[in-house]
């Protein structure tokens, strides 16, 4: 590829070399670069991602570790954590489907408090993340060229475009 690289460690599957072929020459045209910054994660590098970002917002995770899967009263030990950040505005899905525990407000404008928000499509290998909001042009460009894809600009800590691969 030309015009998009892809970060050391990443982690990626054939649908995902295949739609990133098919994106490249529509960052060419768009006279952009982009980089690839996550690929496919298994659940524990997903509550790895939900860990680490909690604790640089200050919220308590008292010992909970990527392989903790436990439910104490009910609830994942992980869980009151993850509806936190999404409440405080850090998109992350759950590393396994779980009820969301504090008011959020979805991209498509639902509230999610009390429920359940499915696991990460980077689980199912059918999503990636892209640095910074710089690619959106590019990927304007390759939807009306036909690749089908679908985005979400993820603003607040996660400045990162996410790509939904539809197809």
């Amino acid at each position: 590829m030309l015009h998009i690289s892809i970060e050391p460690d990443v982690v990626l599957n054939s649908l995902i070399i295949e739609t990133l072929a098919k994106l490249d020459p529509f960052f060419g045209q768009a006279g952009l670069r982009g980089v690839v910054t996550s690929g496919v994660r298994t659940p524990q590098k997903q509550l790895s991602i939900i860990l680490e970002q909690a604790v640089k917002d200050g919220i308590p995770v008292d010992g909970i570790r990527p392989e903790d899967w436990n439910k104490k009263e009910g609830l994942y030990v992980w869980q009151s954590a993850w509806s936190l950040l999404l409440h405080r505005g850090f998109i992350a899905n759950p590393p396994l489907p779980a009820v969301c525990l504090e008011d959020y407000v979805n991209s498509r404008g639902e509230q999610m408090r009390g429920k359940t928000i499915g696991s990460s499509p980077h689980q199912r290998g059918t999503a990636f993340d892209l640095a910074g909001l710089t690619s959106i042009p590019a990927l304007d460009l390759a939807i009306k060229g036909g690749v089908q894809i679908s985005y979400l600009a993820e603003r607040g800590e996660n400045k990162a475009t996410h790509v939904d691969i539809l197809g």
